[in-house]
């Protein structure tokens, strides 16, 4: 049975620099590792330097990848490991196991359990026009949002982002149809060629906001994901390491994530076990619609902030 570990602190360095050289995501699954990937990029890869390739080819290898993506894909063997705020800024740490159910291009349903077969007590979701994510053991709070305000000032900001959550899990290919991105272009760093796109500022200049750094080796996928500000700060990194096939014919997928929010202190781990697909046939009406009244816990419910209510 997965365990609840509670802390309190002011220490919100999670997820920034650690100092190790080490493996990308394999040793770092539980918060309570000794190290944290660098903030700024993967670790250096050892071995052999490969050369830059163009960005064509980049982005039609990671293309073809996704575009196998034909089915929903599924997974009933998640281990979850979160640092979250409550109301009153006291973090707390969960380790839950439970299911993830992910369609193109941003539904997503990852419901968390204490153990199998148990009730579901943590839920990050999105479909094309919201995005929410409850958790019941001691916080007891529900939040909630629009995909169309992301990035706003108007949002509130909490420990965590659940609309970067579909971005952050690399599972979709790179961005396309969001008219708030431009690109991409090419950046040929030292290890990882590094594919970027941008977005208007208020002062209508553009200015970095997302960046790809792909790996130059086998299968030649993207290992991390940065979202910036217009001052170039870091607002969420993501690491993708383990990369397995799933069905026959089927995508190549992360089965190692690790996701960080440097200025809100959240963290995620995700470890993806047993990837398979699902038909839409297979998909309940209701997995992608965000959860109201009876279909939340008791104490949730009454605990619910829309965090993009002054956009309105």
């Amino acid at each position: 049975m997965s365990s609840i570990r509670q802390t309190s602190t002011s220490n919100r360095t999670l997820g920034r620099a650690g100092g190790c050289a080490g493996l990308l995501l394999g040793m770092v699954f539980f918060l309570g590792a000794a190290c944290n990937p660098p903030e700024g990029g993967p670790v250096r890869q050892s071995g052999r330097q490969k050369p830059s390739r163009n960005l064509s080819e980049i982005v039609s290898t990671i293309e073809e990848n996704a575009s196998r993506l034909d089915r929903a894909l599924w997974s009933k063997s998640v281990r979850v490991t979160a640092r979250i705020a409550d109301r009153k800024g006291k973090e707390h740490v969960y380790s839950f196991d439970g299911s993830l159910l992910f369609r193109h291009p941003r539904s997503l349903n990852m419901s968390m359990r204490h153990g199998l077969g148990g009730n579901t007590v943590m839920q990050v979701g999105s479909n094309d026009g919201e995005y929410w994510a409850w958790i019941e053991p001691e916080i007891q709070q529900m939040w909630w949002g629009h995909h169309s305000n992301s990035g706003r000032d108007c949002v509130e900001r909490i420990s965590f982002r659940p609309e970067q959550m579909v971005a952050a899990l690399g599972i979709g290919g790179l961005p396309t149809g969001d008219p708030n991105l431009s690109g991409p272009t090419l950046e040929a760093g030292k290890q990882y060629d590094i594919i970027n796109y941008t977005s208007p500022s208020v002062g209508g200049d553009s200015y970095v906001s997302r960046q790809y750094y792909v790996d130059r080796r086998p299968p030649y996928q993207v290992r991390l994901i940065a979202a910036l500000d217009h001052r170039g700060r870091k607002t969420m990194t993501a690491y993708l390491d383990d990369y397995k096939p799933t069905w026959n014919g089927g995508p190549v997928v992360p089965s190692g994530i690790s996701i960080f929010w440097p200025e809100e202190g959240g963290k995620f781990t995700i470890k993806l076990n047993g990837v398979t697909g699902k038909s839409d046939g297979e998909i309940s009406n209701s997995a992608f619609i965000r959860p109201q009244g009876d279909q939340l816990p008791a104490r949730v419910r009454s605990n619910i902030v829309q965090i993009d209510a002054a956009c309105n």
